[in-house]
C-alpha cells in the first residue's frame, strides 16, 4: 500500500513540529542549566588584613568578563592607580599604596550573561582583627539579567508550542481546498 500525498505531508508536518519542540526545549535547557557569572574570589581575600599594601588588587569569576570597572578607595580617597586590566577570568587593578580600610566597588559585564556588581572589604596594616564585616550575605557581588525565570521558560514554552501547532495545522491544510492556477 502506498503513502498518499497527503498523508506523507501529515508525517513530514509532525516530524517538523517534533523538531522544532526538541530544539525548543534543548535551547531552554541550555540556557537555563549554564552556570551565571559570579565573582568567585579576590586577592585580597574579603575581610581580611594583610600587612603591606598590595601592588594590584585582581578579582576572579567563574566565567570571562567581557568589561569591567573596579573603583578601590581608603576613607573615601581613591587609591586605583591606573585602569583594569582583563585576562581571563581575572579582573585586575594596579593600586597605590595605602594603609587602612579598603573599600572595593566592582561592576563587570559578561554580555548576554548578564552582569555582576559587588563589593569586597580588606584592610592594609593596624592592629589585628579583620576588616569590616560583610553587610549581608550576598554582599560579595550581585547580578544583573542573564536569568529565565520560572514564568519566562513557561512563556516561551507555551510560544514554541503554538508556533509548532499553527504549522501542524498550516501544513496539514495545504493538501485541501482549491489550488492555485
Amino acid at each position: 500500500m502506498s503513502r498518499t500525498p497527503a498523508r506523507s505531508r501529515r508525517g513530514r508536518a509532525r516530524a517538523g513540529a517534533a523538531a522544532v519542540l526538541a530544539a525548543t526545549a534543548i535551547a531552554i535547557g541550555w540556557t537555563t542549566a549554564d552556570d551565571p557569572p559570579a565573582l568567585a574570589a579576590s586577592t585580597p581575600a574579603d575581610a581580611v588584613v594583610v600587612a603591606t599594601p598590595p601592588r594590584s588588587l585582581t578579582l576572579t569569576f567563574t566565567r570571562r568578563p567581557e568589561s569591567g570597572h573596579v573603583s578601590v578607595s581608603v576613607a573615601g580617597r581613591p587609591v586605583t592607580a591606573g585602569g583594569s586590566l582583563i585576562s581571563g577570568r581575572n579582573l585586575t587593578v594596579p593600586l597605590a599604596p595605602a594603609t587602612g580600610d579598603h573599600l572595593v566597588a566592582y561592576h563587570a559585564d559578561f554580555g548576554s550573561a548578564g552582569s555582576v556588581a559587588g563589593t569586597v572589604r580588606f584592610r592594609v596594616g593596624g592592629p589585628g582583627g579583620s576588616a569590616a564585616a560583610p553587610e549581608s550575605a550576598d554582599r560579595p557581588g550581585h547580578r544583573h539579567g542573564g536569568d529565565l525565570d520560572p514564568l519566562t521558560v513557561g512563556l516561551l514554552a507555551s510560544a514554541a508550542t503554538g508556533i509548532a501547532g499553527g504549522l501542524l495545522v498550516m501544513l496539514r491544510r495545504g493538501g485541501r481546498g482549491r489550488r492555485m492556477t
